[in-house]
């Protein structure tokens, strides 16, 4: 069953988020969101590249992401989960950086491939989720040699590099996140606090535009936009809600939808500093 988004909606999973087992079950596990970062379509802003054959002329050539082959067989297209459990009230939500993204509909459209505790650092490795061996799970937690004996799987480089934990552990991941990730917390744009979840590119395109509940800006107004940002974060946020408006009314005009039909995202602000209500409709 199909439902409006809406910033109501998004605050009751935030803070019903984990309160039943979430296992694979998005909706139970918080709010799925993913910020756009430059490996999106260029005709279809808000979708992950498409196949070769479905791309459009400006997604075959330069300057575009999706340009070559290389970038279907890399469509790692990289998401965080975000709820209550993590709340820490000297600290905001933590997210990737001040940009705008979207929020991802649970309940069958949308899919998590695998899953980690910290940035997971997925573009560097040629498949992000594994074989899914060597990954995390409850029995060997990568305790293969006395290297990972200090190591908590999917939380630290292991070996060289973070594992990931496979979908059907996300609750165990989550759970582990929330009690772990202000620790060593550097910030806005220290690359750490989040959680990463590979997403389903295939699943969301699928299902557009129904498979984005909401498209997303950080309040201009939020705390957490007076910080300071890494140097190789970018923008501001109010840039980012002037991305977050621009790429909705595309959406509404691609898809001849008005913001009232029930497969229309729709367009909230998100203040990392307000635990108890972070959505706002805009």
């Amino acid at each position: 069953r199909l439902w409006r988004g809406s910033a109501a909606l998004l605050n009751a999973r935030f803070t019903g988020a984990q309160r039943r087992n979430a296992s694979w079950q998005l909706e139970n596990a918080g709010v799925v969101l993913t910020q756009f970062d430059g490996r999106f379509s260029s005709a279809l802003p808000w979708s992950p590249c498409p196949k070769p054959l479905a791309r459009e002329e400006v997604d075959r050539t330069w300057p575009s992401y999706c340009r070559d082959g290389e970038s279907f067989q890399d469509r790692r297209i990289s998401g965080s989960i975000i709820g209550l459990p993590m709340r820490r009230n000297h600290l905001p939500i933590p997210i990737f950086n001040l940009g705008a993204g979207v929020v991802l509909r649970p309940g069958g459209y949308t899919g998590v491939r695998c899953m980690y505790g910290v940035d997971g650092d997925i573009h560097t490795f040629r498949d992000a989720c594994g074989d899914p061996c060597p990954g995390c799970d409850l029995h060997t937690k990568c305790l293969r040699s006395d290297e990972f004996a200090r190591c908590v799987c999917g939380f630290g480089k292991c070996g060289g590099h973070v594992y990931p934990w496979g979908p059907g552990e996300l609750d165990v991941v989550l759970r582990l996140h929330a009690k772990s990730w202000s620790f060593g917390y550097g910030g806005m744009g220290s690359f750490s606090g989040y959680n990463e979840a590979v997403l389903d590119p295939d699943l969301w395109i699928e299902h557009l535009p129904a498979s984005i509940e909401a498209v997303f800006f950080v309040d201009p107004a939020d705390p957490v936009c007076d910080i300071k940002q890494g140097k190789r974060q970018i923008g501001t946020c109010v840039e980012s809600e002037a991305q977050a408006r621009r790429i909705h009314g595309q959406m509404l005009q691609h898809y001849n939808l008005r913001r009232s039909d029930v497969r229309a995202p729709a367009l909230v602000g998100l203040r990392p500093s307000n635990w108890d209500v972070p959505f706002r409709d805009a």
